[in-house]
């Protein structure tokens, strides 16, 4: 290809854009010759320093966490966006790209001036308020729904800067994802387009949208009520359960949602589920199946350690080749969170006297003890009933 006919910037665009379609891990045949994207980068940097299409390029084809030597100087992928922001500080979308890569809680400096996060998508948006994913981006910066933050001389709450997004373009899964996360469970509602939507349909919106969106059907499954079906697509009816099992079918390594399907699951005999390409579940087999995805999940091994009928060191469940007897689960449980009062009320009740001795942490526990970190302060030395050590069931 006789390319010696274009200027230099047409050159750098022309090798800008030669990286931009050769995947990563292969290569290009370019005039007899073999050229990775980084290679054409550094071709089309070559020809034009100043480049911003050859800067932004590189910057999106470099890994978190990764560097390439221009020139003599090392860029990592924020610095390669914040190069475009040095050619044109008026660039929204550098903006944008220096926000995706400046972490939680640092600064740039750009022109002697500090940006955190959130700064860069305000800097975005007031160069382009039609920047759907910065506004996203911006609420994803708060931590309140009471946080307040200016753009353009207004300020936006979090949900406003979802909604914002959404009466852009309501069509965007990941944004009704966001706000279902930001809107408290209950009663609350946020308007969209003149229509109001709860926590519950935000994720039902995201599930029209994207059906196989694994952590909608979980937090679904978490916003739908006990008895209660949830209809999606207005055609198909979903409980609580079939939610969760929805979760697994589409991600079967989400520890979270096999717990919590155990937890929709009722005890033997009665109890089994059936997880589509997995066949039978019971709902202690539900909470190994979590345990071996996630050993350090707490409320499994509490939850684990319920199923067991036996006494503290009768029967036992097999999780990973390990047995574990009904008090061990609880100790599991109170060392992977301390504050449980649950768990720790359980491990006392695992106890048939203040004789016995159990060992946390290191630290050996009487039944007393272990009711003690089980109860609320306000309660501790309060009569309790059918001679259980914890006030809480």
């Amino acid at each position: 290809v006789n390319l010696s006919y274009l200027t230099p910037a047409l050159l750098a665009r022309v090798w800008a854009n030669m990286g931009l379609v050769t995947l990563s891990g292969t290569t290009s045949i370019i005039n007899d010759e073999q050229h990775t994207n980084m290679s054409c980068y550094k071709k089309a940097l070559g020809y034009d320093p100043l480049s911003p299409v050859a800067w932004t390029n590189l910057g999106f084809s470099l890994i978190a966490g990764t560097d390439v030597e221009i020139d003599g100087i090392m860029y990592t992928k924020k610095n390669c966006h914040m190069k475009v922001l040095e050619l044109n500080p008026l660039d929204s979308s550098a903006w944008y790209n220096t926000g995706n890569n400046v972490p939680t809680g640092e600064t740039v400096k750009i022109d002697d001036v500090d940006y955190t996060k959130r700064h860069c998508y305000v800097k975005a948006l007031e160069l382009d308020p039609s920047d759907l994913q910065a506004w996203n981006n911006l609420g994803d910066t708060m931590v309140s729904k009471d946080e307040r933050v200016v753009v353009g001389g207004v300020p936006y709450t979090m949900y406003e800067c979802y909604t914002t997004a959404l009466n852009i373009d309501s069509t965007v899964p990941n944004v009704w994802y966001n706000l279902g996360n930001a809107i408290p469970k209950g009663e609350e509602r946020v308007e969209v387009g003149g229509h109001s939507y709860n926590k519950q349909q935000c994720y039902m919106k995201v599930l029209e949208l994207d059906p196989l969106d694994a952590d909608a059907w979980f937090n679904l499954g978490n916003n739908t009520p006990t008895g209660e079906n949830v209809v999606n697509g207005g055609v198909y009816k979903y409980t609580k359960q079939q939610c969760y099992i929805k979760a697994i079918e589409i991600k079967p390594s989400d520890a979270d949602a096999w717990n919590n399907l155990g937890d929709t699951t009722p005890h033997q005999p009665e109890g089994t589920v059936e997880v589509v390409g997995y066949g039978m579940y019971t709902k202690q087999q539900c909470y190994i199946r979590a345990l071996e995805l996630d050993p350090p999940d707490n409320d499994a091994w509490k939850s684990i350690g319920g199923t067991i009928v036996g006494p503290s060191r009768g029967e036992v469940v097999t999780v990973k080749g390990v047995s574990y007897t009904k008090q061990q689960c609880y100790v599991k449980a109170v060392e992977l969170h301390p504050s449980d009062l649950q768990a720790w009320g359980n491990l006392g009740d695992t106890m048939v006297s203040n004789e016995e001795r159990v060992k946390v942490g290191g630290v050996w526990y009487t039944k007393q003890e272990c009711c003690d970190k089980g109860t609320p302060q306000t309660d501790i030395g309060k009569p309790t009933t059918n001679n259980k050590c914890c006030i809480i069931s």
